[in-house]
């Protein structure tokens, strides 16, 4: 279901998929059944795990190959066992000595792929010193591998961490991915992963359960220096590709705390981490994949007695869910939020309480009830905030950062409030709300934040007729979007935009709508309306006015500041995948005749487009535009 999902929601990504278990529906273009390496490969692949090509290391190796059947990982493990004892028929004597006892299910008469591949890499597992075990065990609690020089550099104390690593290279139970700039990753492949969780607990449980705290600490204080050190908004974009890399480690940690409820200090760390994560899930358009990740995040502070982090973590958890579009994952928060609400006096949880109601009620589009739910969050907040700069009698670094996030969910709770304001048409309260909200703003937020804070502040000049200070506004937040990488938020401020634009005169926009940002709206354009318009679904009739909205604002911008020759190839682009594709199945009856109009509409944002692109080539070739293109 998961890859089924994952290939209906891709447009133009191609996949490779390997299993081990058959994919039923997913619609793939073709299957290829591997089976195992043939005999001529498994030799040279034993030949290069064991590094000698050597006949007498080597030679006498038919039969150690039908033990691995062809299977990768036993190969390699069995061309360390031959790199380790000498030759291939003391390996195999090595193997042979452990044969009975491996083969114990009843029935069983000789090794399956399975067995033989366990059974080598208990050989392998049992020959490494102590140092090489505990990293293997911290290696195991990082499925995404982590930089190989961290390793080098006694990751987690653990003794002789060099040497370490280099044993386990030896015996193949690392794997190692170069990146750029001379760094590399280390990992452990997941069925290796298995065996040694559980060797690990049943060797030493309370060694085992430190390192697995020391890892836990380590991700906590990796996110404690992007969080510290790198607050500015110039450096979102460089934490959003550093949390890229790290994302299985960090959410693996959630998985620890999850089976580790009772530890607090463990699952306060995993819950921080979480925390952090809100950045990378928002800003990579990845809401609803964060949305569970919070869910369950929140749940288990819940379940832990944590209400006052449980309650932020709600706040997020319902700011991602309300951009899913999906009213199950609502209806989900406001349950754990009312729990929270029941469980607890404090008022800054309280606060965050009413912020979730605040935007639970703006996806019911009850707007009057949002604008007071997000009053009170706001209420709340200065109250605590006056609270702690009375008790602020000397410097503490804790308390600037306490007051930080505290400037922080004021700003979120006046742009809440100017949300609300804004669907009811006042105009006027909702842009002091979203004006005050800028000056609340702090840190690394302020990379996240301020861009949406100056798109919705445009919204209300514009409504008010300000139509300059909209398009100003505009500008502004589409250079942020653009910097940071918002999907979906930097073509929205193109399209409104080429709007504002047709009724005021900036000149300067001229010269800050350079081909770099022109192509990376466009690019960020085609996926939002190939999401919006998938013919693989029924159409959202409001998403759909919303994104054809867009496309004609998009293209009255491109016109009006001479960058219309780029509209060619988008139109017709876009055409095709879009336009063709649903009349084809609206001839067929494949489609609601309802749907028709919003195609209708779409095909002449886009004619329009490629007109204009015509126009645009011929006054630069011709000094004029004949009559029939103006026709």
């Amino acid at each position: 279901d998961t890859v089924d999902t994952l290939f209906r929601s891709t447009s133009d990504t191609q996949f490779v998929s390997t299993s081990q278990v058959l994919l039923h529906r997913l619609p793939a273009e073709a299957q290829l059944r591997l089976g195992g390496l043939e005999e001529t490969a498994s030799r040279s692949l034993l030949q290069q795990s064991c590094g000698s090509d050597d006949a007498t290391i080597c030679g006498q190796d038919s039969e150690l190959l039908e033990f691995c059947d062809g299977h990768t990982l036993t190969i390699k493990l069995a061309g360390a066992l031959i790199a380790h004892y000498g030759s291939s028929a003391s390996a195999l004597d090595a193997i042979h000595r452990r044969g009975t006892e491996s083969v114990s299910l009843p029935g069983r008469k000789q090794h399956t792929r399975l067995t033989s591949f366990e059974l080598c890499l208990q050989i392998a597992y049992e020959s490494l010193p102590p140092s090489a075990r505990q990293l293997l065990w911290a290696l195991a609690e990082a499925p995404a591998g982590v930089w190989t020089h961290y390793i080098a550099n006694n990751w987690l104390e653990i003794h002789d961490s060099a040497n370490a690593l280099a044993s386990l290279r030896k015996w193949h139970l690392v794997e190692v991915a170069d990146f750029d700039d001379n760094l590399s990753r280390t990992r452990v492949l997941t069925p290796i992963r298995r065996y040694v969780t559980d060797r690990g607990r049943q060797e030493d449980i309370a060694l085992y359960e430190e390192i697995v705290r020391r890892v836990v600490q380590g991700w906590a204080m990796m996110v404690a220096v992007f969080s510290l050190k790198y607050d500015s908004p110039e450096a979102t974009p460089y934490i959003l590709q550093r949390f890229n890399h790290e994302l299985p480690n960090l959410l693996h940690v959630l998985e620890i705390a999850q089976e580790r409820a009772e530890d607090e200090e463990l699952v306060l760390t995993a819950l921080s981490i979480i925390q952090s994560l809100m950045r990378f899930f928002f800003v990579l358009r990845m809401p609803e994949h964060g949305a569970h990740v919070f869910y369950d995040a929140t749940d288990l502070a819940v379940r832990s007695g944590h209400c006052e982090r449980a309650s932020g973590l709600a706040m997020q958890f319902l700011s991602l869910a309300q951009r899913t579009a999906n009213d199950s994952l609502i209806t989900k928060a406001e349950d754990i939020v009312d729990k929270i609400a029941s469980a607890t006096t404090d008022l800054e949880a309280l606060s965050d309480v009413a912020m979730c109601r605040a935007v639970a009620a703006q996806s019911r589009k009850d707007f009057p009830e949002a604008e007071r739910q997000a009053r009170h969050a706001f209420e709340g907040y200065c109250t605590v905030g006056r609270a702690l700069n009375k008790g602020k009698a000397e410097a503490n670094d804790d308390l600037e950062l306490k007051i930080q996030d505290l400037h922080n969910d004021i700003s979120n709770a006046l742009s809440a409030l100017g949300f609300a304001q804004l669907s009811q048409e006042k105009y006027e309260d909702a842009a002091k709300a979203y004006r005050h909200s800028l000056e609340h703003e702090r840190g690394a937020s302020i990379g996240v934040n301020r861009g949406q804070t100056l798109h919705q502040l445009g919204n209300c000049e514009g409504n008010l007729g300000n139509h300059e200070a909209a398009a100003k506004l505009y500008l502004e937040a589409a250079h942020i979007f653009h910097f940071i990488g918002m999907e979906e938020y930097l073509s929205n401020a193109f399209g409104e935009l080429g709007y504002a634009l047709l009724d005021a005169d900036l000149p300067e926009v001229f010269d800050q709508l350079d081909d770099e940002i022109v192509d990376h709206a466009l690019v960020d354009l085609i996926k939002d309306t190939v999401r919006v318009f998938h013919p693989e679904r029924p159409l959202n009739h409001q998403q759909c006015i919303g994104m054809i909205r867009k496309v004609f604002g998009t293209v009255i911008l491109l016109s009006v500041v001479w960058r219309g020759e780029k509209l060619g190839p988008f139109c017709m682009n876009l055409g095709n995948r879009v336009v063709a594709e649903f009349a084809g199945q609206i001839d067929a009856g494949a489609r609601d005749k309802d749907e028709l109009f919003l195609i209708f509409m779409i095909d002449i944002a886009l004619r329009l487009g490629m007109l204009i692109a015509e126009c645009e080539t011929d006054l630069r070739m011709n000094g004029n535009v004949t009559d029939d293109t103006v026709g």
